[in-house]
């Protein structure tokens, strides 16, 4: 009798111990569930982050090239209205010239 009792306890603390297996292992399979998820995220987020680091980059490019040419037009700009300014100058020393 006593060994059936103990028999009986030991079934049960048996069955106690493969309900808790059972509920650790769901556990378990949700949390490879969540890393999997929080993975994927990590993935999308690095591959958006270098997808703005491209554009920026981009951008960047974009805006140098336009400074520069942009510079090149008032060089230019200023280059010939320089000349403009000398040859006017000239002109009037010429005048001055003549006249004295």
């Amino acid at each position: 009798v006593q060994q059936a009792d103990g028999n009986e306890r030991l079934v049960e603390s048996m069955g106690s111990v493969k309900a808790a297996n059972k509920g650790l292992l769901e556990q378990i399979r949700s949390q490879q569930n969540d890393v999997a998820q929080l993975t994927q995220q990590c993935v999308s987020c690095e591959e958006q982050a270098e997808q703005l680091r491209r554009h920026h980059e981009m951008e960047r490019e974009r805006f140098r090239q336009d400074a520069q040419h942009q510079a090149a037009i008032l060089r230019e700009h200023w280059a010939e209205r320089s000349c403009e300014v000398q040859n006017k100058l000239r002109a009037q020393l010429r005048s001055v010239e003549l006249k004295a």
